[in-house]
């Protein structure tokens, strides 16, 4: 079903911009516009008039071909634009990103050493926590109460490199022990709140992280979806809200959005 709720007021994380956030909001939004306005335009190329029982076969050949080319223009000038949304989505991504890390107090390394070395510092540290975790069973809840309680030592200690590489490895981890997808985004739900009530400075910091890691999967996928439909002419098909759980249905000129069936009354015909 075709859910689209109104867009959240924008996080207020210091070196973040709301508008970049608002941008990444609305992309979905943008995406459904592409979508309309192309195949509004190939339905009135579908329809154009200017076939008549009069002209010759090889004018009427001459007309679909025109016609043909036109709607393959619009269709490449659509995805294009999807394309371009795409790519404007993964900058903006990582100016948010940025901003985030650096309200988490871990910006950017300023070369490549000093990547490196974050790196190294986080691979040992997960390397200490991940047989803690083993110990346990392939089940939710006891493996939840060790990484809390690991966090709170982590904390407790300043230890930032391993609460990096917890919220960094977590998710992978869950899935090769056989824990559901849900559940890996659950408990990294938890360990941010964990971590933003003992450090409410960087508690939007950690929120907003999580909204726009699964809203731009979101648009990557309304992406996909939106620019096959466009290229194959799919009367009717539903993309995912930025909110990754609700989705919105999207359909071509005569078609019910809510039910994917043939209006009746349209005056336009179906692009196929």
């Amino acid at each position: 079903m075709s859910t689209h709720f109104p867009t959240p007021t924008p996080a207020t994380v210091p070196g973040v911009a709301a508008t970049t956030v608002a941008s990444l909001r609305g992309k979905v939004d943008r995406i459904e516009t592409i979508f309309k306005e192309a195949t509004a335009k190939i339905a009135k190329l579908t329809n154009d008039p200017s076939i008549s029982v009069r002209m010759t076969t090889d004018e009427v050949n001459r007309a679909q071909q025109q016609t043909n080319d036109a709607i393959s223009t619009v269709k490449a000038v659509a995805v294009r634009e999807l394309a371009k949304l795409k790519l404007e989505t993964e900058r903006q991504r990582d100016e948010v990103l940025r901003g985030v890390a650096r309200a988490l107090g871990r910006p950017e390394p300023a070369n490549a050493t000093e990547a490196l070395l974050r790196e190294q510092r986080e691979g040992r540290a997960w390397a200490r926590v991940k047989p803690l975790l083993d110990r346990e069973p392939s089940q939710f809840a006891p493996i939840m109460i060790v990484v809390k309680q690991l966090a709170h030592e982590a904390i407790a200690a300043g230890d930032d490199d391993t609460l990096a590489a917890l919220r960094a490895e977590l998710s992978r981890y869950l899935q090769g022990r056989g824990i559901g997808a849900e559940a890996s985004v659950e408990l990294a739900k938890q360990l941010d709140e964990l971590i933003g009530q003992a450090r409410p400075a960087v508690a939007a910091a950690l929120a907003l992280q999580r909204e726009v890691e699964k809203g731009v999967a979101a648009v990557m996928m309304a992406v996909n979806y939106t620019s096959t439909a466009i290229e194959r002419g799919t009367t009717f098909f539903a993309v995912p809200n930025w909110d990754g759980k609700t989705t919105r249905n999207l359909a071509l000129p005569g078609v019910d959005v809510k039910t994917g069936r043939a209006l009746k009354d349209s005056d336009e015909q179906l692009v196929i």
